[in-house]
């Protein structure tokens, strides 16, 4: 369909104005010669297309030039036309639409008589001249259509844009008033429909938005960063980025995007602390004890029931935690874990609950959101669990019950949707009988229970395990070692290992670092394994208690490090175990 055709209503007009003001038939004809509009002798041809009758239209269309025909099928540029020799037009004018290098079609001034042929030719200029005009308005008409057209397309590819985009988006006028707004940020501030904000200012929507400073501003480049919340629901703060847009030296409008405070938190939680995903198939085993504990992390993955990992230092706990969470329907969501061991008690309610503003000398002026809120949507991953101080444990039960927390020096509530994962390495029935540990949480804790054997009991694992990790820090260092040789094989696989797999990583590093050929040697094994070895080797004149063994291995690495603060750290990374492990393996000592 021609440009012509589409402005056919306007078309029409147009013919009808100049038929009515020059008393002659009109018609005018498209780029295809269909005829878009025809007043008078001829109405019953409109819409038809011209064939060899057309002639001079195409001559015009073809040149972009009028041509004044006095003796219509008479002349020599009325040949090859239908009607040559016997035409029925008296005279005939044919004006070029034209504009910007293009004709877009011919306006014709046509006389069947004799009355009509005198009021072309008496006047012929000034009639040349309004026809011209004429045809200026249909081409005017004709870029206005093509401007709507094109702005059609920028606003349907604006709208492509804006709805593609994760955070909401705005857009205002000069006064603030919203114009746009995309899907995302229709969800976001849970609209029904577009006619639900458009035209209502900022500061009807945002609370306390400082937007007027920018609409005001001079600087054509200012923008800023503000965290608000609703007018309807404080509840719900926001991320809200500004920019201004600025032409011809006046600000037109306004951009915004926002994004939920707490989502835009656990993006930048993730961006930073972000780690490869870890799947069950990254979990090097052989041993069928393994494959059923991870055969029970993959059925439960799927549910949002809380999870206990029971097992003891360095049997990768937190490997199976990530790999539950991988695999779950939270997978896309934050991961966030948090060692309860590693904070001071004054400390670890508001780095779980977060702050308000104000909360106390030296707090963000913002805020700060706790882990719970930044796990939001996702899995938190409470480690050492048994560390929990007794007067933080009832609010982590409120948590859990009523799926909100209510941030230090605030008294709003703060929805959360996170699944809980803890961990432990003691009994923690024992503990609950010393009045250590608070026996409703740990049973909202311990839902579904799994218990991760250590590595002495699944002495399949250790050469695999030992392998792998020869693989990947031998290839991270730059080394080629292939293996171990016979006589470690058998150390490691007579030694207790009560450090489990991390021990068992950090030994290997420790080797690989002191090792000459391509596989690793007895020389190079740290000398406590060698010195300790005797107590685990399978005879059944020596069997001991793993409390034995661990008080035994313990007691050996503080007489070798020192039994002051730096020995007890340097014991305890030897050893692969925390901190506040090998306190408590000094208090049972």
């Amino acid at each position: 369909m021609t440009i012509l055709m589409e402005l056919e209503k306007d078309v029409n007009e147009v013919a009808k104005a100049v038929a009515a003001v020059l008393n002659v038939d009109v018609e005018i004809v498209d780029t295809d010669l269909i005829r878009v509009a025809v007043v008078g002798k001829l109405e019953y041809m409109k819409g038809k297309k011209l064939f060899t009758s057309g002639f001079n239209y195409r001559r015009s269309i073809n040149t972009g030039e009028k041509y004044i025909i006095d003796l219509p099928g008479e002349i020599n540029l009325c040949r090859g036309c239908e009607w040559f020799g016997n035409c029925i037009y008296k005279t005939a004018v044919y004006a070029p639409i034209k504009g910007n290098n293009e004709v877009v079609g011919v306006i014709s001034l046509t006389a069947f008589n004799e009355v009509q042929a005198d009021i072309l030719k008496s006047n012929i200029d000034a009639n040349l001249y309004f026809v011209d005009k004429m045809a200026n308005l249909i081409y005017s008409k004709v870029m206005e259509k093509r401007m709507l057209r094109e702005m059609m397309i920028i606003n349907d590819k604006l709208n492509l844009v804006m709805n593609s985009i994760d955070s909401g988006i705005i857009a205002t006028d000069c006064e603030g008033r919203v114009t746009h707004i995309n899907q995302i940020g229709m969800e976001k501030l849970k609209l029904s429909s577009k006619e639900n904000i458009l035209g209502i200012k900022l500061g009807s929507i945002f609370h306390s938005l400082q937007y007027e400073k920018l609409l005001d501003s001079k600087n054509e480049t200012q923008k800023y960063q503000e965290v608000c919340s609703l007018i309807n629901s404080k509840q719900d703060k926001y991320v809200v980025n500004i920019g201004k847009i600025f032409s011809n030296n006046k600000t037109e409008g306004l951009v915004l995007s926002f994004e939920g405070y707490n989502n835009a938190k656990s993006s930048a939680y993730t961006l930073v602390n972000g780690e490869k995903p870890i799947s069950a198939d990254d979990i090097i085993s052989v041993s069928e004890s393994m494959k059923q504990v991870k055969n029970m992390a993959l059925r439960v993955s799927q549910s949002n029931s809380s999870v206990m990992l029971v097992g003891e230092t360095g049997t990768g706990k937190e490997v199976f935690s990530r790999a539950i969470h991988y695999h779950s329907l939270r997978k896309d969501k934050p991961f966030v874990t948090i060692n309860c061991s590693a904070i001071p008690d004054s400390l670890i309610e508001s780095e779980l609950f977060g702050y308000d503003k104000g909360a106390f000398t030296g707090a963000n002026k913002l805020g700060k959101p706790g882990k719970f809120e930044i796990a939001n949507g996702g899995t938190i991953f409470l480690d050492e669990i048994e560390a929990m101080p007794l007067y933080m444990q009832p609010k982590i039960l409120r948590v859990i019950q009523e799926k909100e927390v209510i941030r230090v020096g605030s008294n709003e509530t703060v929805p959360v949707d996170v699944r809980i994962i803890s961990a432990t390495n003691i009994d923690l029935e024992k503990s609950i009988a010393k009045g250590e540990f608070r026996a409703d949480l740990y049973h909202r804790l311990n839902v579904i229970p799994i218990i991760i054997p250590p590595l002495r009991e699944r002495k399949d694992d250790i050469i695999l395990l030992a392998d792998h990790f020869i693989d990947k820090i031998s290839r991270a260092m730059g080394r080629k070692i292939n293996g171990i040789d016979k006589e470690v094989e058998e150390l490691f696989l007579a030694y207790g290992w009560p450090g489990n797999v991390r021990e068992l990583k950090n030994v290997v590093e420790f080797a690989i670092n002191l090792e000459d050929s391509q596989q690793i040697t007895i020389n190079n094994i740290p000398s406590y394994i060698k010195d300790l070895n005797e107590p685990y080797e399978n005879n059944e004149d020596n069997e001991k208690t793993l409390e034995e063994i661990e008080n035994y291995v313990v007691k050996k690495a503080l007489d070798k490090y020192g039994w002051n603060e730096s020995g007890r750290i340097l014991a305890a990374k030897k050893l692969g175990i925390s901190r506040a492990t090998i306190y408590r393996k000094i208090k049972n000592l």
